[in-house]
C-alpha cells in the first residue's frame, strides 16, 4: 500500500497562507487551554504538528505520524486523520474542499 503524503507547495503564496494557519493554529490552541483550563486539544494540536513538519521537512507522511501517535499517545490517533486530511487539502487545493462549517480556512 502506498504511504500518503503532503509536499509543501511550490507557489510561495500558499505556503505564506500556511505560515499564518500554524500561527493561527498556535494562538488558538492558547486561547482554548486558558478558556477551558485544559492542556490538550488534539486536533488543533494534529494539525499544527503537521503544517509545522510540512513547512521545516517540506514533506509529512502520514505512516510516519500513525507510527509516532500510536506509540506515544494513541488517544490523539484518531484526530491525526482528520488533520492530515484537512492539510493536506490546503496544500493542494487552498481548502477548495475543507467543511468551512467546522473552520475558518486557510487566511487570504
Amino acid at each position: 500500500m502506498e504511504d500518503l503524503t503532503i509536499v509543501l507547495p511550490e507557489d510561495p503564496a500558499r505556503v505564506n497562507q500556511l505560515k499564518k494557519k500554524l500561527e493561527e493554529y498556535r494562538s488558538r490552541l492558547r486561547e482554548y487551554v486558558e478558556k477551558h483550563d485544559l492542556t490538550r486539544n488534539f486536533d488543533t494540536e494534529c494539525k499544527m504538528r503537521i503544517l509545522d513538519e510540512l513547512l521545516k521537512n517540506k514533506i509529512v507522511r502520514l505512516s510516519e505520524l500513525e507510527h509516532d501517535y500510536s506509540a506515544n499517545d494513541p488517544r490523539a490517533l484518531p484526530y491525526v486523520y482528520n488533520a492530515f486530511a484537512v492539510i493536506q487539502d490546503y496544500a493542494l487545493t487552498g481548502g477548495q474542499n475543507v467543511d468551512l462549517s467546522r473552520g475558518t480556512g486557510l487566511p487570504k
